[in-house]
């Protein structure tokens, strides 16, 4: 059939060496090319910036488009954000010298770059809620409820309770 045969050669047709084709999908999505294909970055799961973009090379528009999301930004590709950031808008933080509390030592602009390196999710979402406050991100809700019912700290912050740091909680 007709439109599973252009579906085949959409898709297949560059990977196995035909002429006159071009990839189904490119890592950058402009279909520039890598400015480092050896990169690696820790989103990319130690595999190179090359190695990604040769292995979605085949995938349809849907998963293109999010793996791009994903890492196009780290691997350097231009016209890209990061898929997370300190600041759910996208701003910087008003305060990048503040070292919040359990973020490691990192102040607030060392988390922003530490921050463009974890994929969009969850781990995002709540990561932009504990910090986002004390780095002064615009529109972020402080969280009402503190584990110690007297609103102290926890004096073992960190004591793990099913894998999680009491600081965390």
């Amino acid at each position: 059939d007709e439109t599973q045969c252009a579906s085949s050669q959409s898709l297949y047709a560059y990977a196995c060496g035909c002429t006159g084709t071009t990839p189904s999908c490119t890592l950058c999505p402009n279909g520039e090319d890598l400015l480092d294909a050896n990169m690696e970055t820790p989103l990319t799961d130690d595999k190179t910036c090359g190695v990604m973009a040769s292995f979605i090379q085949t995938f349809d528009d849907d998963s293109c488009a999010s793996y791009q999301s994903s890492y196009a930004h780290a691997c350097g590709c231009s016209g890209t954000t990061p898929p997370c950031t300190l600041c759910s808008s996208g701003e910087k933080p008003l305060y990048p010298d503040v070292e919040p509390k359990y973020a490691n030592g990192l102040n607030c602009e060392e988390l922003e770059v530490t921050f463009a390196n974890i994929k969009v999710g969850t781990s995002c979402d709540e990561a932009q809620l504990f910090w986002g406050s004390d780095c002064g991100c615009p529109n972020v809700t402080t969280p009402t409820c503190s584990l110690c019912p007297g609103g102290e700290d926890p004096p073992y912050p960190d004591i793990a309770v099913l894998g999680i740091a009491c600081g965390s909680i």
